[in-house]
Formats: structure tokens, sequence, C-alpha cells
């Protein structure tokens, strides 16, 4: 089979033999388009280990822009090209993640599905682990390192739960899927042709479900309106020492245990413990008020 490759808005999939013989503009274009379709910069969705000052490739790389480029387009493309284009996008970033392909989100998706009625024992099972964990004596050069693990974990344990619980009854549901869509700002602004509509609702799930598994669980002032309009469930009045929690996080995992302005991060104990009966409360409300609005 020919494989072809697109440039949206100019051309749509231009076969590798045509390809040989566009301009060194173009083709650089539509090497940039394949390259930025099949990887990304790790700081937008690979975790980063502060401990060993490096991100965790979790789609795959680190991945060099010259060897991918040189890999899928050396027949197609001059060399002195290829890396031409190659030296600018290492200006962007030297090491590559790949990106999570469709059928992952697939699988991942699916995955939630059938865990979305036991999000929150899912979620009390992980934070009781936790809470065991905050007993145990380490040594005092790791301790703070420790702490910082358990911390950081604690969150992560809040976003497995509210992306569980939220995309399980997009998809159970047709009625919350319309919702979502309709209400999320992030689609409002996607224009389509008329010739488009039917292959658009085709794809609609799958559109949905790329968008969702992408999203940022832990950003919950993002995901209010989501849970209030698409399933009727308000957030608690004070959230604030939560989102206070996760920008910790972020500062832990991203920049490594420091402030925005360098300050070293110091987690305690009863940090920790507190963080863990917040997120506990946190969980329990939003599957109360759930079920209190299933029984209308």
């Amino acid at each position: 089979m020919t494989k072809r490759y697109d440039l949206p808005e100019i051309y749509k999939g231009i076969s590798r033999e045509s390809l040989k013989y566009k301009s060194c503009k173009l083709q650089k274009e539509i090497m940039r388009t394949w390259f930025y379709q099949n990887y990304q910069d790790p700081v937008h969705m690979c975790p980063y280990n502060s401990r060993e000052g490096g991100y965790i490739f979790v789609f795959g790389g680190p991945y060099s822009a010259e060897e991918e480029l040189i890999s899928e387009f050396d027949e197609a493309v001059k060399e002195d090209i290829i890396k031409e284009l190659a030296g600018e996008l290492s200006g962007e970033c030297f090491d590559w993640s790949g990106i999570q392909k469709m059928e992952d989100i697939d699988e991942y998706f699916f995955d939630f599905v059938d865990t979305a009625q036991n999000a929150l024992i899912k979620l009390e099972n992980s934070l009781e682990k936790l809470t065991k964990l905050i007993a145990i004596e380490i040594d005092g050069t790791l301790q703070q390192t420790y702490l910082q693990m358990i911390y950081v974990n604690v969150i992560t344990t809040l976003e497995a739960y509210l992306s569980e619980f939220f995309i399980g009854r997009i998809d159970q549901s047709e009625i919350n899927l319309r919702k979502f869509v309709e209400s999320n700002p992030d689609f409002k602004n996607e224009k389509y042709s008329l010739s488009e509509i039917f292959i658009k609702k085709e794809s609609l799930k799958s559109h949905v479900k790329e968008y969702l598994v992408n999203l940022l669980w832990h950003n919950l002032p993002k995901l209010k309106p989501m849970f209030r309009i698409t399933l009727s469930i308000e957030f608690p009045k004070d959230i604030g020492t939560l989102i206070k929690s996760a920008h910790k996080r972020h500062d832990l995992v991203h920049r490594g245990g420091k402030t925005t302005q360098g300050d070293q991060i110091i987690i305690d104990k009863s940090e920790v413990e507190k963080l863990i009966n917040e997120v506990l409360l946190f969980a329990k409300h939003i599957d109360s008020n759930y079920e209190n609005n299933e029984s209308f």
C-alpha cells in the first residue's frame, strides 16, 4: 500500500513518490506535520522523575528527531533537507516522546469503563496503602524524597478516580455524552463543512475519548463545570486546599521539588495525612451526589 502524508489545508494524502518532486519548503512542511503527528515534547504528557532528573517516556522514547526523520523519509527527501528540519526540531526539544495512539486510548478507555462503578473502592484501597506507607520509618536522608513521592501519588490517585468516574459515565450514557459535547468550550470553535458532518458524527465518540484521556485530571477549576453540567454534580464549595495541593504536585514533579521562586518544598507526615483525608472526602462527595441525582 502506498504511504501518504498530510499537510493540513493544502495537500491531503500526498504519496511518498510524489513527495520527491515537491519544493524543499513543502517537503519540510510535510515532514514537520508528520513529525508532530507522531512525536511530542515530553513535558506535555510524560511524568518527571525528580530524583533521577529526567522524564519517564511512557509512550516510547526518547527519540531523536534526525533519526526518526531519516528513517521515515530517507528515500523521498534529500538528507541535507532532513537534517535542516531535524536541527530546527532539536532546537525545540532534544529528546522527543511518542504520542499516545488511538488504539492505546481505546484500550485505556475500556479499562476505565470496566472500573467506573468501583472507582471509589479503588481510591479508598489506594489511599489506605499510601497511609500505611507513611508509617514506615525511612532513613533521614531519604525521608523527604519518600514523603514527596507519597504526596504526588495521592494526587495521582485522585486523578485516576475522577477520570474513571467521569469517562465511565460518558460511555454509559448517550445523554451524558451529548451534554458534555454541547457544553464543552474546547469543542465550540471546531468548524466543519456540510460534507464532513456524517464523518464527524461517526467519529464523535473516538474524538471525545481522545480528548478525555489526554485531559489533565488534576485541573479542578476546569473539571468543576464539566461535572456540574454533564453529570449534575456540584463540587464542594471549598476546594482551595486541593487546588493548592495539585499545584504543589506540579512543582514536585516538574520543578525538581522547588517552587517557581526556587525555594525547596518541604513535606511532612501531617501534611500528607491531611491531603489523604481531603481527597477521600472529596471523592465521597462526588459519589454520593451522583447517587442522589440518579435516584430522582
